[in-house]
């Protein structure tokens, strides 16, 4: 291989070759950049297998024109020699045996479909990632082959990437909680096929429904479904949170079976408890703590490797009828997430971060409290990195007064799955929530942080509680009356109040008890709910529950900014 240009070239003391009084050069990054990279594309030849696979080498084909079917990634294998034998995916046939430089392994198109750049030394990232920006022209690898650092095409400049969430063989997301972890009352079940790449313990979703011990019931690992248990252990979320994250790694144009990876759902809560009888030193916990073990015995005689990087998190409600502060409430939570990170880097050997994915509670009029777990949830995910909160659950169709219908329960599924394809992409989910409150005179600005505006008042899904869509002025214990409620811009709500206001006032939603309800009930006709949502066009399962997953306000309480 020709070097472009030579070192005293490049590093030269003038700018005209022919008269050196022209001054002192300034080198040109570019220039010295393909130089370096000429020289480590030369070393990576000579060096073969045993040099340095952190990198995955590229290089042009210095204008080999092998026309390519598709204008996109084109994975080619290579002879012991290095000549293109064969090339996936999408039947592209073999690059006629051309002697690439290197070891190449994959190799990128041009516009016109011809090849110009190609892959060697290391794997070209599986995560699936869609890197943002210019295209890429190098990428360094981790020794898993996940992407960790990129160069730009167009101006040379480097782009770091954390690994990512997901970036193991096997990824096991833990769904742990009270009863709607569990799916009470939430039958027939829905989830009867096995998901593809979705593996549950030999036991089960809920490993211990099968009787043995933590060991037995965690023997092996087998295809996920959903199975009834001991009633009323029914459709639990987990079999709609790993089809949803399924449904969008898809969407994202790798899915899981193409990038070779596997999903293990587990689900380990025990009904009506409080976050302190579910943390770690209480029998309950030790569900979730044998399912952790066991994944990473599971994963390691499979030579597969392991992270968890999410526990879904399905409670609140014994929380709200024991009366438990809202900071006792996110303290005790925060301590079990740590602790069951903290065991998991023991076990596993890893150190990724470990998230809690939860719904936000919704169900205080059923107890006959104010929403202040509620909004202890919403607290805790605007103020924690490693805290997400994904979706209120008024809107859903609920069994009995607390529990949700087989629909309900995987639709919930859903919601989390959506989180937890975001941190996929390497992304934090955030919900629709308001960012800022302001006043001009009796009328009141909310602005929202909107996933997808515009923002839409729907009230066919859900029935106006109150005449204001779920909204409420409040100044101290006084309710103030509003006259109307509007939308504007996609992403603020317009309130008008009936009363003069002052700068004390208090926007709340989806608070309290609508006049006329009857204590002991919760639906989306009844209770403390709202008629706020953003315009997502997502669809999960359409085949089967078919759920448009509009992004739903959260229960909040706001002051003026």
């Amino acid at each position: 291989m020709a070097f472009t240009k030579r070192a005293a070239e490049i590093w030269r003391d003038f700018t005209d070759a022919l008269n050196p009084l022209t001054g002192v050069w300034q080198p040109a990054k570019a220039e010295i950049r393909a130089w370096g990279l000429e020289i480590e594309n030369q070393l990576g030849q000579l060096l073969g297998d045993s040099g340095d696979s952190l990198f995955t080498r590229v290089t042009t084909l210095e204008g080999w024109r092998q026309p390519l079917a598709g204008r996109a990634f084109v994975h080619a294998d290579t002879d012991p020699k290095g000549g293109a034998s064969a090339s996936l995916p999408r039947g592209h046939t073999a690059l006629s045996g051309a002697r690439l430089p290197g070891r190449v392994t994959s190799v990128l198109s041009d516009p016109d479909g011809f090849a110009h750049q190609a892959f060697a030394r290391g794997e070209f990232p599986v995560s699936g990632r869609r890197f943002p920006g210019s295209r890429y022209a190098y990428v360094r690898t981790d020794p898993e082959g996940f992407a960790s650092r990129v160069q730009r095409a167009d101006d040379g400049g480097f782009d770091d990437f954390r690994r990512p969430p997901f970036g193991t063989k096997l990824v096991h997301i833990l769904n742990y909680g009270q009863s709607l972890s569990l799916g009470w009352y939430s039958s027939p079940i829905l989830t009867t096929a096995a998901l593809a790449n979705c593996y549950s313990f030999s036991g089960g979703n809920r490993a211990d429904d099968a009787g043995g011990t933590y060991a037995a019931n965690r023997a092996s690992l087998i295809p996920f479904k959903e199975s009834a248990g001991p009633s009323p252990n029914y459709e639990t979320p987990m079999g709609g949170a790993l089809q949803c994250v399924m449904q969008l790694a898809a969407a994202y144009g790798a899915t899981f079976g193409d990038r070779g990876q596997f999903l293990l759902g587990s689900s380990a809560g025990a009904a009506n408890q409080t976050v302190a009888q579910l943390s770690p030193g209480v029998v309950n916990y030790e569900r979730a703590r044998n399912d952790i073990f066991y994944g990473v015995a599971r994963a390691a005689e499979n030579g597969w490797s392991y992270s968890l990087p999410a526990i879904i998190w399905e409670q609140g409600e014994a929380d709200i009828d024991a009366g438990t502060s809202p900071k006792i409430y996110v303290t005790q939570r925060e301590a079990l997430r740590a602790y069951t990170e903290n065991y998991y880097w023991s076990v596993a050997g890893r150190s990724n971060p470990v998230h809690m994915v939860s719904y936000q509670v919704s169900t205080h009029n059923f107890y006959g409290k104010a929403p202040d777990i509620a909004l202890a949830q919403l607290d805790q995910a605007m103020r924690h990195p490693l805290h997400i909160l994904t979706t209120p659950t008024y809107f859903l169709p609920y069994s009995d007064t607390v529990h949700l219908t087989n629909v309900g329960s995987k639709t919930l599924g859903a919601y989390q799955g959506k989180a937890l394809a975001a941190l996929d992409r390497g992304e934090k989910f955030l919900p629709l929530y308001p960012t800022s409150v302001r006043r001009l005179g009796r009328v009141v600005f909310v602005k929202f942080h909107v996933p997808v505006p515009p923002l839409v008042f729907d009230i066919t899904t859900i029935t106006d509680p109150n005449g204001a869509k779920g909204f409420e002025l409040w100044e101290l214990d006084t309710s103030i009356p509003i006259s109307s409620v509007s939308i504007v811009g996609g992403d603020t709500v317009v309130i008008k109040a009936g009363a003069d206001l002052s700068d004390i006032v208090e926007v709340r939603y989806a608070d309290a008890a609508p006049a006329g309800y009857v204590p002991g009930t919760t639906s989306p006709n009844a209770g403390s709910r709202g008629n706020l949502h953003d315009s997502d066009p997502f669809v999960f399962d359409p085949s089967g529950v078919n759920a448009r997953l509009w992004n739903w306000c959260v229960i909040f309480r706001k002051g003026l900014d």
